[in-house]
């Protein structure tokens, strides 16, 4: 009887492809590098990614122009200082949509750019059964570059949400001449389960500028991809 000896080794090979997928995978643990965009990336080319505006706050706004790139990047989500409406509040917040705790692990990627002399911090919000600070920028860095963050999450509380709150300067409350500068702008935002290849290490959490009381309370703009 003639052996189909390239039918075995076939089977060899998946089998050698299950079991090592069997090592990356550890309960509900992904043990592999998370690669940037294998699950969800938006860089806001096209459309916002559901990403919402608190309705009782400044509010961001797609921007997308080929022609006067902000730092380089085409396209973002904006939050510019300048504007009379954005003047009216003390800060904004960004409310994602609930991403799926497949594992019980993730990388969080968020590019994004902190400009001009009124922004004063930058917060990335955790939802689920309760709200964490997982990352805070007081604007120590230099403001003429994007600057890319790697935050390793912890999913074991199940399917997760996520707050991107920028506060500045309300000093135009005090003196009506003063005008707020800058701009706060998030150019990219993904997720990957697994660990983060190089995981950000400064995090200097304070207080949110809006503490989110509870789950139920979103206080948001429909439709969702309307930013």
């Amino acid at each position: 009887m003639k052996r189909n000896y390239g039918f075995m080794f076939s089977i060899a090979i998946v089998a050698i492809g299950f079991f090592a997928t069997l090592t990356q995978i550890e309960g509900r643990r992904m043990n592999q590098m998370a690669v940037k965009g294998s699950f969800w990336n938006c860089n806001f080319n096209q459309t916002s990614c559901h990403f919402r505006n608190q309705y009782n706050l400044a509010r961001f706004a797609r921007y997308f122009n080929r022609n006067r790139p902000i730092f380089g990047k085409t396209s973002s989500l904006v939050l510019d200082l300048a504007n009379p409406n954005v003047r009216k509040h003390p800060g904004a917040r960004l409310i994602s949509h609930y991403f799926p705790a497949t594992y019980e692990n993730a990388c969080l990627f968020i590019s994004y750019l902190i400009t001009g002399y009124s922004p004063q911090a930058f917060y990335v919000i955790q939802q689920d059964k309760e709200n964490k600070c997982i990352f805070s920028d007081e604007n120590d860095y230099p403001t003429d570059r994007w600057r890319d963050i790697q935050l390793q999450l912890d999913l074991t509380d199940g399917d997760v949400r996520f707050f991107l709150e920028a506060r500045y300067d309300p000093r135009d409350a005090i003196n009506p001449g003063a005008q707020k500068r800058g701009l706060f702008a998030i150019n990219s935002f993904a997720i990957s389960y697994g660990q983060c290849p190089a995981r950000d290490a400064t995090n200097h959490c304070m207080d949110p500028l809006i503490r989110p009381d509870n789950n139920n309370n979103d206080n948001v703009v429909p439709p969702p991809d309307e930013v």
